[in-house]
């Protein structure tokens, strides 16, 4: 069996990390920094990876207790005209393939894209049960918007159509526009998340503004990262 090799890194311009990432984006953007989790030889050890990421994620943060993930997911209609599917929205759908219990389920918003119909919808959890997000992602591949915070989205005063749709973009492929939500992430003083993977390696992915580096994490992290020692 082969045994998976673990790894942190940082960059502290994100424009510097991800060779994809455009240059056109706002003056913002370029203020944004990366932590990252990696690991390769994943074919069998996915579970390892998620625990290795929810392990790194709690000991990466000021204060973790203060935290949950965020996540926000989006479900296309097959049929915008379907009375059954505009009753399920998102939450319900996924809830007869995926347990959500771990989950507090948030506020759902409908809106158009392109011709086609959308729900949105938004929910947080413990960062302790990033294994569990990690597994949802994974069955929803270019569908989920990941972050963590402090703050309370929660409260009624937050959580609308405005809110959600805040977080949500398109590219002019029709896929989610990330670099819009670590954009909002960096404003609100929060960090966003991106999680990538192939067949044997993965990536999950801290998005930060620079100036918030040293009141959100942990600065031996970073400098351990600096090292890029693989385990």
């Amino acid at each position: 069996m082969v045994c998976m090799k673990t790894w942190t890194e940082y960059s502290a311009n994100i424009e510097d990390y991800y060779e994809w990432i455009s240059r056109n984006n706002s003056k913002l953007f370029g203020k944004l920094s990366v932590l990252s989790f990696n690991g390769i030889d994943l074919a069998s050890n996915t579970d390892d990876f998620y625990q290795y990421c929810c392990k790194e994620l709690y000991r990466s943060l000021q204060f973790p207790e203060k935290y949950n993930i965020y996540f926000i997911i989006n479900e296309k209609l097959i049929d915008m005209h379907s009375k059954v599917e505009h009753y399920k929205k998102c939450w319900k759908k996924i809830a007869s393939e995926i347990d959500l219990s771990k989950f507090e389920l948030g506020w759902e918003v409908g809106y158009e894209f392109g011709n086609q119909f959308f729900y949105a919808g938004i929910a947080k959890t413990s960062i302790l049960n990033m294994a569990d997000v990690l597994k949802l992602v994974n069955a929803r591949p270019g569908k989920c918007i990941l972050f963590v915070s402090k703050n309370n989205y929660f409260e009624k005063k937050c959580i609308d159509d405005k809110f959600v749709a805040s977080y949500i973009a398109y590219n002019q492929y029709g896929d989610i526009d990330y670099s819009k939500c670590f954009e909002q992430c960096s404003l609100k003083h929060d960090l966003g998340i991106r999680y990538g993977t192939t067949f044997s390696e993965s990536e999950l992915a801290l998005i930060f503004h620079s100036n918030d580096r040293y009141d959100l994490l942990n600065d031996d992290v970073i400098k351990a990262a600096c090292s890029g020692n693989i385990v």
